[in-house]
Parts: structure tokens; sequence; C-alpha cells
């Protein structure tokens, strides 16, 4: 097992625990692991990431997730549903006290959710649960179930392990805390109401510590004066509060199903700071403690009393049953102790099947508007190949067409009958365009008069956009140019063939796209024996002069200079165009030829000239197939077809430079049988059942998934950990700081070592995040009271994720305004030379934790690059505000001694870093872009401003 992926259902405590931990416990064993959240519109492409296994974490029934699950099966990867609760079972859910806090909406929704838990865990191949209850009760529906129980994360227990250090107040009073959370642990509290009223009446020393929205009875108000509230805190904090106590309680109903099926996460939370648990005697609790020895277990009032008792009266049982405790969590309940058994249970769970899985597929209606196909139309033929795939894979196709000239549209039968004679048949129904459209899951337009159609149907769930050319470039300027250019803008998701398009109308009109890769038809082109040179050099040229996008002029002018140059040593043939046009120069026009005529001619020729003017076409694929060496031109609508010098030769649309780059595949057969060879190897592969499975993907990702989810998660970037020794005293005029290299997006915390000479210092501590040393203005400022400081402990600086952090360098410094009295100091090691005492380098590095967040996988303006994997940011703002900074890095490069220019000009440029990182990489900016049409702007506006 090499890499996992989990999928969030919720967020909130048992995600963390469920999802995060259970991943740090994977990536303790060096497995690979990432997660998404269910409703992330490319979670199926995550699929395509060498994924072993799928893990839902509490993940409701979707359609989408039935997709996920049956393209998972398809790729032989297991399913495996993770649970912590009793969320799945309809007739326990009346023991859940929680829902009586819930609105009558709330609560219908719930139990829809009970319902949707329950679907999917029928469709997985396994369940991984944390109690045995859980276990029995969900082998109902899912009979491949093993356990992991709930354990603590690294970061949890080095907050523990600070804590530890720290010395308790050596008072005689003795505090009992109870850390409810919400108000759901209402009658859980009851288990031991009775027997904590008769221990504070009867032992005046013990103080009641509650945690949480918790109501207490008018019994304590009788002794309000030792009750102290604490506010519900974040698991960060929780520590700090549960420290602060002696006893640590664990009351659950009795008798309750619901209960039965907790974990015994709050006996472990307080374990691992060394403090001793009182727990009702149920399931979970029953598993962990043993009784007197690492905790005490109470099964009612008296039991709840006598055990309390003893911890109130017994100081040295206190410390010992807490060192007990500390012991079996570390043993128990920690990464490094869990893993290999979360390891094994894995490996154990794909084994074998889960007997009752219930299987059903999903089936869109999908509804095409197409223009009157003609023959030969390489566009139509793209169509149609993507409703074959989808009729296929079991989806209901409809096709409706315009009428035109090439035959009477009005026709069913017709219309039928000519696609299925001149194109081949798809499994669609087809229907003339005025007949009444079926509601449908998807509608797609695929040209721009059809766009406009497609955007003012109802009775659609989504409407898509199919681009193969940027149509616009078929006119000169005029109406029909702009209602091309207008068709972007409709209010239609895109998907182009070729990613250049993608680019261009995404960020030209911020139309929502994404494209699918250009194929070839290998069973038609494919010639897999080399071609061997001989004779005279074969030249062909798609002379389609009916599209004066294909250049035909430009191609002309370019043979005839070539046939001069080698005239009887090149035979020049003209294909796909009107066999009449007129050429100065000795050639065959054959005209317009059938798929097997262009598949023989293709595979019989040794070069050929292929002008694309606007996107690509399929051209340049099915010729590399056939080992035919292509030259095409120079423009940003060829990437990722061809590739200068590897997989064929680009030229400028200029006619000598073609003629030159042709006369070069004629005279070096060495370089014309590498490009032929390394075109054979790009191309034999590709097939057209990808580029529709990329198609289903996109149109099922975007209609059955929302793309605006998000979630967040907190990941150690780096780190400099080992704490050494004290720098002097951080005071007034002195900044410690240190250069980082992040290496994930989303920057967004940094951690530092402080010691405060164990008192409560007054004051504030700086941080400052800059580009480097050097940058005049910082990234971000953090603020913080010198009190909050606590000593030999972490502290956090946290400010919004720089996203686009990613091997980048940053620098941080810390300074102070308090004199020497008031101040604190930060730790180094010896390890390198990274710490910067005012700025300059000194030996001995900084004691520091970065933190990226990861967030949903939205896209704003951006698109990856299949083949380097990288995020292209067209956002219009940064590709600007980078050309300014170019300039002015030409120009510091002439100022030459004039160092007081050099120095305006590089603070002009630090400047722009600054901004295009603030503008283009804040996530709250990113957000605020992306969602600014979703909520109202002065709500965002304000989350922008904290």
């Amino acid at each position: 097992m090499k890499k996992v992926l989990f999928i969030s259902g919720c967020f909130g405590d048992t995600q963390r625990y469920r999802v995060f931990n259970q991943m740090e416990q994977l990536e303790y064993l060096e497995i690979n692991v990432i997660e998404r959240y269910f409703a992330d519109y490319d979670i199926i492409s995550a699929l395509d990431q060498g994924i072993d296994i799928v893990i839902m974490h509490r993940v409701p029934y979707t359609l989408g997730i039935e997709y996920l699950i049956e393209s998972a099966n398809k790729k032989n990867v297991p399913v495996i549903f993770d649970v912590d609760d009793l969320v799945f079972e309809k007739e326990y859910a009346k023991y859940s006290d929680g829902i009586n806090y819930l609105e009558e909406e709330e609560r219908n929704l719930y139990f829809e959710g009970i319902e949707r838990y329950k679907k999917t865990i029928s469709r997985c191949d396994g369940a991984i649960v944390t109690t045995e209850f859980l276990a029995e009760t969900i082998s109902k529906y899912n009979d491949n179930v093993y356990i992991n129980r709930n354990a603590i994360s690294l970061e949890l227990e080095d907050i523990c392990e600070t804590l530890r250090k720290v010395p308790s107040d050596n008072n005689e009073r003795v505090r009992i805390g109870y850390f409810s959370g919400s108000k759901t642990h209402n009658k859980d509290f009851l288990e031991v109401k009775d027997g904590l009223l008769k221990i504070l009446k009867t032992y005046s020393n013990t103080d009641l510590v509650i945690g949480g929205l918790l109501d207490l009875s008018k019994e304590f108000n009788a002794f309000k004066d030792r009750i102290t509230r604490l506010p519900l805190v974040g698991w960060r904090e929780l520590p700090k509060s549960i420290h602060s106590i002696d006893i640590n309680l664990a009351p659950l109903e009795k008798n309750n199903p619901f209960c039965r099926a907790k974990s015994e996460l709050k006996y472990f939370e307080a374990g691992i700071l060394g403090i001793p648990t009182v727990a009702s005697k149920i399931d979970a609790f029953e598993y962990a403690i043993e009784d007197g020895r690492n905790g005490f277990l109470a099964n009612n009032s008296s039991e709840w009393f006598d055990k309390l008792e003893q911890l109130v009266t017994q100081a040295e049982l206190r410390l010992e049953m807490g060192r007990n405790a500390y012991e079996h969590v570390k043993s128990n309940y920690t990464v490094q102790s869990r893993a290999d058994h979360y390891n094994h249970v894995l490996s154990q769970i794909v084994e074998k099947k889960n007997t009752k899985r219930l299987n059903s597929k999903v089936k869109l209606i999908v509804n095409f508007l197409i223009p009157q196909p003609f023959i030969g139309s390489g566009g139509h033929t793209t169509i149609l190949r993507m409703a074959r795939y989808l009729c296929e894979n079991g989806n209901e196709v409809n096709i409706y067409v315009q009428n035109g000239e090439n035959f009477d549209a009005r026709n069913e039968k017709v219309i039928s009958d000519f696609i299925d004679n001149n194109f081949f048949v798809t499994g669609a129904k087809y229907y003339k365009e005025d007949a009444k459209f079926k509601d449908s899951d998807v509608f797609i337009a695929t040209s721009w008069p059809t766009a406009y159609m497609a955007n003012s149907i109802t009775n659609s769930k989504s409407k898509f956009y199919f681009i193969q050319d940027y149509e616009p470039f078929f006119y000169p300027m005029s109406s029909e140019y702009k209602l091309a250019e207008n068709s972007y803008r409709l209010n239609l998701k895109g998907i182009t063939i070729g990613k250049w398009l993608t680019k261009k109308v995404k960020n030209g009109f911020g139309m929502d796209c994404d494209y699918i890769d250009f194929s070839t038809d290998n069973r038609i082109y494919l010639r897999n024996e080399p071609k061997v040179a001989g004779g005279k050099t074969k030249i062909i040229f798609y002379a389609r002069n009916t599209t004066p996008r294909r250049g035909v002029e430009l191609g002309l002018q370019a043979l005839e200079l070539v046939e001069k140059r080698f005239k009887g040593n090149v035979e020049i043939v003209l294909f796909g165009g009107d066999k009449n046009l007129k050429a100065n120069f000795t050639h065959t026009n054959l005209g317009v030829l059938n798929t097997g005529e262009l598949a023989d001619l293709y595979k019989n020729a040794d070069l050929a000239l292929v002008v694309s003017l606007t996107n690509a076409s399929l051209l340049p694929l099915e010729l590399m197939a056939s080992r035919c060496a292509v030259i095409d031109i120079d423009e940003a609508t060829i990437e990722g077809v061809v590739r200068n010098e590897f997989n064929g030769l680009l030229a400028q649309a200029d006619p000598l430079d073609i003629a030159n780059k042709i006369s070069m595949l004629v005279e070096n057969v060495e370089l014309r049988n590498r490009l032929q060879q390394n075109s054979y190897e790009f191309t034999k592969d590709l097939t057209w059942d990808t580029s529709g499975q990329q198609f289903e993907r996109i149109i099922i990702s975007k209609t059955l998934f929302s793309e605006n989810s998000q979630r967040i998660r907190e990941l150690k970037d780096s780190s400099n950990e080992k704490i050494v020794s004290p720098m002097p005293p951080l005071t007034y005029g002195i900044s410690y700081g240190s250069v980082v290299r992040i290496k994930e997006d989303n920057f967004s915390r940094v951690d530092i070592y402080f010691g405060n000479y164990n008192r409560i210092n007054h004051g504030n501590l700086i941080f400052h995040l800059k580009k480097h040393p050097s940058s005049i203005n910082d990234i971000y400022t953090v603020k913080i009271d010198l009190k909050k400081i606590m000593d030999n402990s972490w502290n956090s600086f946290e400010f919004d994720p720089i996203i686009n952090s990613k091997n980048q360098d940053y620098y941080f410094y810390i300074e102070s305004d308090a004199n020497e009295a008031n101040a604190v100091t930060v730790y180094t090691n010896e390890q390198g030379s990274n710490i910067y005492v005012n700025h300059h380098k000194n030996q001995g590095s900084l004691c520091f934790i970065t933190y990226c967040t990861t967030y949903g996988h939205f896209i704003y303006n951006t698109i990856t690059d299949r083949e380097t994997g990288e995020n292209n940011s067209l956002i219009n703002e940064e590709g600007e505000i980078n050309d300014i900074a170019l300039i002015l890095k030409q120009k510091i490069a002439n100022a030459g001694a004039n160092n007081y220019a050099v120095r305006e000009l590089q603070n002009k440029v630090n400047d722009l870093e600054i901004k295009l990182i603030k503008i283009t990489d804040s996530a709250p900016i990113v957000l605020y872009k992306k969602f600014k049409k979703i909520f109202a702007r002065k709500w965002i506006k304000k989350i922008i401003r904290r």
C-alpha cells in the first residue's frame, strides 16, 4: 500500500480524529495520503494519482459518491467507510440527546442524513469503526468490519508534553473537571450528579470546573463559589483547561445505545496529561480503563462517590493513577503506537469483501444541441465520439440537430441515417432542433449559435458548452464575431478540447472551464512498423481552402519554394479541399478523402504540413500515429500537441520559415526518423475512450458535486525543533529571524519556541513576514501580548494563507517593545547558520515550525498542466504586475553604479512582489473573487479586512 485517499463527509472534531489523525498514522509509516471533501468537484480526478485505498469518513450518499465508488471499482481500488458515531441507524436516533436541540427542519435533515450514510455504507467494500458496539451495529449493512480506535495527533501530544513540564499548583484544593463541550451531554452528566454533589458537600477543599455549555441543576447553586465555568474552546486550548484540574470526569448515560457507541477519547485526552479519570462503566471505558489502576469505573451514584472520594483524599493515588494513565495512553493512543495496527487493519480489510454490498449505477440524461453535420467534419466526429462514450457507459443521450443545407434535418430518420452512414453508430437518439427538449441532467451546446439556445433552457440541472475552436476567429470583425465572443460570457460551463482553448476563454472571459485531451483513433491510424527512407520524399499538405484559418496560402507559397529546391526529389500531395485548387508547382490533389483513404495516405507519407492558426485540429495526432513527421505553426494554439524538435517541427507563420523547416526534414533523414519514432511513442497509447472519460468526469463532477466547497487542515511543513540554548533577552532594538523554504502551498503559520524567565511580562511581541531579509515591506505582521507567552513553550503566529508558497523562500523575524525586565527569549540550536540577529546572518538556527493550510480544491482562473503538474495562474493582475516587475529589474541591471537609483528601483520591485503575493495568493482574496456572486460583498470584505 503506497497511497490512500481520505474523503471527509463532515468537519469538526470527528474529521480531526478519523481523517487527519489517521492520516498521520499512515504518514508515520511513510505511506502517502491525500484528503478531499466529498463535495469537491475535482474529487474523481484524485483517483488518477495511484490510489490504493479510498477511505470515506461519514460521507453521505449522493449520485456523485455513487459515481466515485463506481470509478474506484473499475480501477480495483477498494472503498472503505469510516465512522466513529452511531449516525447510521434510525432506530437508535431517539437515544441521541442532540436531536432535542434541533429545529424541525434540521431534525428532518438529520434523519435524511442517517439514510444517506446507511446507503453509502452498503455500497462500500468494508467499514472501519472505533468500538465493538459500532462494529456489531454496522455489520447489518456491511459485514467486512474492523476496529481502529481513536487516538491523539502528534501536535496534540506535543502540546500536552509541553504542559506536563509546567508545575501544577501545589495548593490543598482538589479540582474536579468535566469538559462537556456542547449541551448534548446534559443527560450524561446526570450519571455523576448525585455522587458529585455529595463530594462537594463532604469535602470543602474540592472545586468543580465545567468546560463548555453544560446546564447545571439548582442543587449546584449551593456551591457556586467553588464552581468555575470555562468557555467552549478549540482543541489546541482544551489541554490547558484539562491540565488545570486534578480529577477528570467522563460520565455516559447507561442503557443508551448511542453512548455505548462512543469512544474513550475523554479518557485519553486527560491521560496524556497525567490526569486520572473516573468514567461510566460502559463499553469503550471498560476497554480502556483497568479499574483502580489507570482510572476508575463507576456504575451508580454510590460508586461515583466512592471512587471520587478515594482520589480526593489520596493525593498519592491521584498521582500514581495519573502516571499509569499517561503510560497507557502513550503505549496505546498515540500516532506511533497506533500506526502499525492501522496499517494491519487496512491490509486485512482489502483482502475480504462486504457480502451485503448493494450495487447500482449512475445514469445521466444528456442532451446535445449540434449544428447540422457534413461529411468529413472533424468537429462533429469529436462530438459524436463523446456521445458514443456516454452511451456505452450507461447514460441516456439525446442529440438535437439544427436544420441546414446538407440534408433535411426536420426528419429524424434522415438525421439518424446520415450520421450512422457517414460517421458511426453512437447509440444516441436523434431529434430535430424544434422538438421539445427532454428534461435532462446535462445540456451541452456545441457552437456559438447553440450556446444561446442552451443558455435559455430551464429544464436541465446543468448546462455546458463544448468548445472545439475559438469561433470569433472564424469571422472578420463583425456582428458574428461579437456574438461568438459573447457566447463565452453566458452562464454555461465550458469544456474545450486542448488546454490552449481553456486558457483562452477562462482568462479572457472568466468562464468556468476545463479541457479534454486531443486523441486519435489508433485502430485506424496507428502504424507500428518504422518507415524506410528511399526514393522521393513524400510531402502531404492539408489544403482545406474553404477554411481560412487553415492558412492554405501560406502552405502553398512554402511548398512552391520547396519544389524549386528539390525539383524531382519530392512528391507533393494536397488533400482535404477543392480538387481544382490552383498551385504553382507540380503536385497531386486528392481532394476530400474518407477515413480509410486518409489512413493510407498518412501511413505512406514521409512528412506533412499542417497549418493550425486557431485551435489545433485532430490531424497532427493522426499523422503522428501514422509515423508521419509533422510541421505546424509555432503558436500557443498547438500547446500539448506538437513539441518542437521532439514530435514535430514548429515554424513561424511565414512561407520562407515553413519552407526551411520542410527542407530540414527532406535533407536530414536522421532527424525525420527520430521525429517519426517520437511521434509514434507519443500517440500509441492515446484513445478516444480516455478523452471520453475526461469528458464524462467533467460533466459529472460539475453536475453532481459542488465546486464551491472548502475545508481547512493545517499541515506541518518544515521544522527545526531541537531545543538547545536561549538567546539573550529580546528587548527593544533587537530582532531574531530566519529564512525558511516552504515545501507546500498555503503557508499560514509559524510556531517559535519561547522562554519567559518564569514571570509575567508586559509589552508586545511583533512577528514580521517578508519575502527576503532585504525586503522593505512586510507581507504580514502579527502582534501578540507578552503576557500570553508561556515559559518554555511553542507560540503560534498565524496569517492568511499564501497560496503559491510551494518551494518559495520567506524571511520572518520577531522583535519586542519591552525592556529587559519584561523581555522574553527565543531558543536556538547548532544546526547550520540560519539565525538572523538584527537581519544579519549568524551561526546557529532559530527553533521554529512552519505550517501550511490545505483548502478544498476550488480554482479561480487556474488550470492544471497535465504534463508538468503545475498550476498556471491566469489572473490578469498577476501578469500585469509581473510585467512591471520585469521591466524594473531590467532597469536595475542597467543602473550600474548609481546606488541610489538601484535602491529606489529595488524597493519598487519589492513593493510589487508584496502586492503580487497579497493580491493573487491571499486565500481570502481568492475566496472573494470566487464567491462574490454568491455571498454579499460587504460580508466577504469584512472577512478580508480581518
